[in-house]
């Protein structure tokens, strides 16, 4: 009877640790996109290139495509801004991105080229996530900034759209 309860007593225990284990890997997941808001909001907030009255946000997840199996979402948040002038150079970027601790990964702005009204991409790293910002032209004036970061996530945490 003794080996018994202890069989029951260590079924249980393992169910309890499992179960608190999804948790907490919830719980990590969901801090994960709330950190990228808070980076992108800061970026927003100590950058002196944006005009900050102007700025829209986006919350969103993905599947990729599979042909027989359905993925497991990624999520991206991201927010658009007008720049206060133009033209905004990548080094210009790329202080304000050092100011919220982002390092720069790659861009696809080639440097010996004169940039005209075009679009350039820069990827950064951040705590091991994966983040982006892009400058496209949006007219004479100004040009449109958009910050984002996107990762694996654990469920839809946010309304799903389609790729």
């Amino acid at each position: 009877m003794k080996n018994k309860k202890k069989y029951i007593f260590s079924a249980l225990s393992l169910v309890i640790i499992l179960i608190a284990y999804q948790i907490y890997s919830f719980a990590i997941n969901w801090y994960t996109f709330k950190a990228f808001e808070n980076k992108i909001n800061s970026f927003i907030n100590t950058s002196d290139i944006l005009d900050k009255n102007n700025v829209s946000f986006d919350k969103y997840c993905q599947y990729g495509h599979y042909k027989y199996k359905k993925s497991t979402p990624g999520c991206i948040i991201e927010a658009s801004a007008l720049t206060k002038s133009k033209p905004v150079n990548e080094s210009e970027i790329n202080k304000a991105a050092a100011k919220i601790g982002w390092r720069l990964m790659g861009s696809n702005l080639d440097p010996w080229k004169k940039p005209q009204d075009n679009y350039f991409s820069s990827a950064y790293q951040s705590d091991k996530n994966n983040c982006y910002i892009s400058l496209e032209a949006e007219n004479n004036k100004k040009d449109r900034l958009t910050i984002g970061c996107f990762a694996d996530a654990k469920r839809e945490w946010f309304p799903v759209r389609e790729n």
